[in-house]
């Protein structure tokens, strides 16, 4: 669709190869009307017979693809090629497809890496892409006949010998069974040692890094709960304070060690899907409401995929965030980066593309299932 005054062999002359793909050519003469205004889009929509759903208008003006967009078409606001192509691919292509054939590329090499563009090898974001997506081939972790380390190695921009920490033997206990059941009780044993002054659980197997971090206490909190200890008195001051960090909104500006509110309303849905009758009594309808508050709102890929996961896990179908996540997958299939956690001392924060990728393709598929049983959209809800 032209706006053109001079004959079309003069304006296309040049052109000429590159236009030889186009089966037919609109001009602002012939339709007497110019771009924005309505009659332009109706007048090819009509000689075309074609729905307008079924069209797409690139072009580089708002305003056209404002008036294109009121008409029903599809509008994709020219920013370089690149962008063009990858709206085209998430137009037509499928998601989940392409999200776990970038995986497959990049099998065993899913990389974490700074914000200053440090690349760390550690095991943390290994231990959720097998959860995610149950498939060990797309990872590489260290295994430990105990206790977990963050690192597979020494430690990178911290102590060469990090001490292992109680977050990561969570996850690495709870997801892969590599440890049998005996030394498990044992490791959840001592893990009820490392508590502070408050009652607290603590982030690291270290009498001398007295930290807490809501997450690692929801974390450990899951693994107590998979090992159906969850009524241990130990952990009275831990549940109570999660709670209170989730009833007073203590996480919407993240955590010591995670980056968004998101990880820790991820997180409490493992929690939820584990944990008996008489916590999920007392933690689900809060934490259904702060899911409802946090839908819609602002955040990077990796956000939306976890707000999204975490709805879901309490049969909150938001569908506002899923179509702003699918826009956001790339012309490779994988998603972009999301800061997941961070050096609590220094604030370096930590990504990982293929945690990015597999939640957001589990935040796909637990949509996709609500919409085939029928579950109605969910949207915001403040009190």
């Amino acid at each position: 669709m032209w706006h053109v005054a001079l004959p079309f062999d003069e304006v296309t002359q040049a052109k000429r190869p590159r236009l030889s793909i186009f089966d037919r050519f609109f001009f602002s003469k012939e339709v007497r009307r110019r771009q924005p205004n309505l009659a332009f889009y109706k007048a090819v929509v009509e000689k075309t017979g074609v729905d307008p759903r079924s069209v797409i208008l690139v072009d580089d003006r708002v305003e056209n693809v404002l008036s294109a967009r009121s008409l029903g078409i599809t509008g994709i606001l020219y920013k370089d090629l690149d962008f063009v192509a990858k709206s085209l691919c998430n137009l037509f292509g499928d998601s989940v497809s392409r999200g776990l054939d970038f995986m497959e590329r990049h099998a065993r090499n899913h990389l974490s890496y700074t914000n200053t563009d440090v690349i760390l090898h550690e095991n943390f974001a290994q231990l959720l892409i097998l959860e995610a997506l149950e498939n060990r081939r797309l990872v590489k972790y260290h295994s430990f006949p105990r206790i977990a380390n963050f690192f597979q190695g020494e430690g990178t921009l911290t102590t060469s010998k990090f001490p292992c920490d109680l977050d990561t033997t969570s996850l690495y206990l709870s997801i892969t069974h590599d440890v049998d059941a005996k030394t498990v009780n044992s490791v959840m044993d001592d893990m009820l040692t490392y508590r502070n002054s408050d009652g607290i659980i603590e982030v690291y197997f270290d009498r001398f890094r007295p930290r807490t971090d809501p997450v690692v206490c929801v974390n450990v909190l899951t693994l107590f709960c998979t090992q159906g200890r969850s009524d241990d008195l130990a952990l009275e001051d831990t549940i109570d304070w999660v709670w209170d960090v989730l009833y007073n909104r203590a996480y919407i500006e993240g955590t010591r060690y995670y980056a968004t509110p998101e990880a820790f309303l991820f997180f409490l849905s493992r929690f939820i899907q584990r944990c008996p009758p008489s916590l999920l009594d007392r933690f689900l309808p809060i934490y259904t409401q702060r899911l409802r508050e946090s839908i819609g709102s602002k955040g990077d890929a990796l956000a939306l995929a976890m707000r999204i996961i975490a709805c879901a896990s309490v049969g909150l179908r938001d569908e506002v965030d899923l179509e702003r996540l699918e826009k956001r997958q790339e012309r490779d299939g994988g998603w972009a980066d999301g800061w997941f956690y961070k050096y609590g001392s220094s604030g370096v924060l930590i990504a990982n593309r293929g945690l990015t990728t597999a939640f957001a393709i589990n935040a796909i598929r637990e949509v996709k299932k609500l919409r085939e049983k029928g579950v109605p959209v969910s949207y915001a809800g403040f009190w």
